[in-house]
């Protein structure tokens, strides 16, 4: 029982709250379903405001809590190499769906921003001690 603990915590000691974890997972599922669904940017933000930024703002409140931000619970649960592919391609997706709506360019540029953004956040994470 106690190689399992430790197994399960990894080189990170922190121990995630469950409940926490499973709300990634069913938020990150639900922004995904609405991409692949192609609601105006404007509905997709302000989902995200509510399913990843009050999340995220709450898991960033306090260092090494069992309310980990949405990058830290990434890092114990998915492998490195999963995580840029996946970014990538909703990124395309994002352009493709939005290509149609009034101001794409503009859309076009701030989401491959984002994108280039995500790359560094992830590598200086996947690289850093942890929590």
């Amino acid at each position: 029982m106690r190689v399992c603990k430790k197994r399960r915590r990894g080189r990170m000691g922190t121990r995630f709250n469950r409940w926490w974890v499973a709300l990634w997972a069913v938020n990150t599922v639900a922004l995904a379903a609405l991409l692949i669904a192609s609601v105006t940017p404007l509905v997709y933000m302000s989902a995200a405001l509510g399913l990843f930024f009050i999340p995220e703002g709450i898991g960033l409140l306090r260092r090494g809590d069992s309310l980990p931000p949405l990058t830290h619970a990434i890092r114990r649960y998915v492998p490195r190499w999963m995580v840029n592919p996946v970014i990538g391609a909703g990124s395309a997706w994002a352009i493709i769906g939005w290509w149609e709506r009034p101001h794409h360019v503009i859309i076009t540029l701030v989401v491959c921003a984002l994108v280039g953004w995500l790359f560094n956040h992830f590598d200086v994470t996947y690289d850093s001690q942890g929590e």
